[in-house]
């Protein structure tokens, strides 16, 4: 196959910064986008046909009606229906619904009240009769939330105990639990299970950390999750320059069992040494399977040399993408 531009120029919008989110609804590709000057905006492409392309529509006004919709941060399909998270610092995460029989936009709920705070709905995740929806922000760690199908929604509390839990950064479904790793710049990010996600109360939800000894205080995130292959592999972001000790530059990844025991693929000792072999390599950002094989995109530093202008010809050799493909 061959890799080609579908968008160039942020759809005629140099203000949309980044494709935050990405997700198929009803055969079709949604995109949410990152904006912090317009607001967010949401697009979709049509099915290619034999004769033509695909072609993408814009879906709604920026920001969904409110500018400081910056970003749609998380998107998920649940019952029938597309539901975004957004981010907002000024007043505050929401969830909106998006109905394709309508084409139709509908903010369903500000998410979080004056005691958590909360700026940014980062993780949608579908699971039987509910929607579990992570939330992150303000100064009291991260809180959790679930709504049935009829959009009642629930506070569920936190996440566990660490205040230096900032939030979820990812998440999910496995051996019919929910996993959960958090962003922790201070003592390093943490997992937890959510063993009995249709608990008649979600705030009786029992939250349990796992993999305590496995993460290192320089994995300040979790930063992506995806099952294959039966498991559940997990990538860090390693964050460049930091003084703790023993720092290990580069991306790591891990996989776990059923039975929560962990592997380290890639990072030290390993085969493959973190960062996959280039320390500027600072982040696994995303993960998919696709035909049977496991494919990583990792992040790299905006500027590896403090004080230097960001000139990647100067301070990086660019992103890359691998494939583990188990049957080799």
């Amino acid at each position: 196959g061959q890799w080609e531009p579908e968008i160039t120029g942020g759809w005629g919008n140099p203000t949309n910064l980044g494709i935050r989110i990405m997700t198929v609804y009803n055969d079709r590709l949604y995109a949410g986008t990152h904006n912090l000057d317009e607001g967010t905006e949401l697009w979709r492409r049509s099915p290619d046909t034999d004769s033509t392309r695909g072609e993408w529509e814009k879906l709604s006004t920026a920001g969904f009606d409110e500018a400081a919709n910056n970003a749609s941060r998380s998107m998920a399909v649940f019952n029938g229906k597309l539901y975004i998270g957004t981010a907002n610092n000024q007043t505050g995460a929401k969830l909106f619904r998006f109905d394709d029989t309508e084409d139709k936009l509908t903010m369903v709920q500000k998410i979080g009240n004056q005691f958590t705070k909360a700026n940014v709905v980062s993780e949608l995740v579908p699971y039987g009769d509910h929607l579990w929806i992570f939330a992150w922000g303000g100064t009291v760690g991260f809180s959790a939330y679930r709504m049935d199908r009829q959009e009642n929604i629930m506070y569920a509390g936190k996440v566990g105990t660490d205040n230096t839990n900032s939030g979820i950064m990812s998440s999910a479904v496995y051996n019919g639990k929910i996993y959960a790793g958090t962003v922790n710049t201070v003592t390093g990010a943490q997992m937890f299970v959510l063993d009995n996600p249709n608990v008649a109360n979600p705030k009786n939800a029992s939250w349990k950390r796992v993999g305590a000894n496995v993460f290192l205080p320089t994995h300040n995130y979790l930063w992506r999750m995806q099952v294959f292959a039966g498991q559940l592999y997990v990538g860090t972001w390693n964050p460049v320059g930091t003084t703790k000790i023993n720092y290990e530059p580069g991306a790591t990844l891990y996989r776990m069992d059923k039975n929560e025991r962990y592997c380290q693929i890639v990072g030290k000792e390993r085969l493959i040494e973190a960062g996959f072999g280039q320390s500027e390599n600072y982040g696994v950002r995303s993960m998919a399977e696709h035909n049977g094989k496991l494919y990583i995109g990792t992040a790299q530093v905006f500027k590896i040399d403090p004080g230097k202008n960001d000139s990647p010809a100067a301070n990086r050799d660019g992103t890359e993408v691998w494939e583990f493909d188990p049957t080799n």
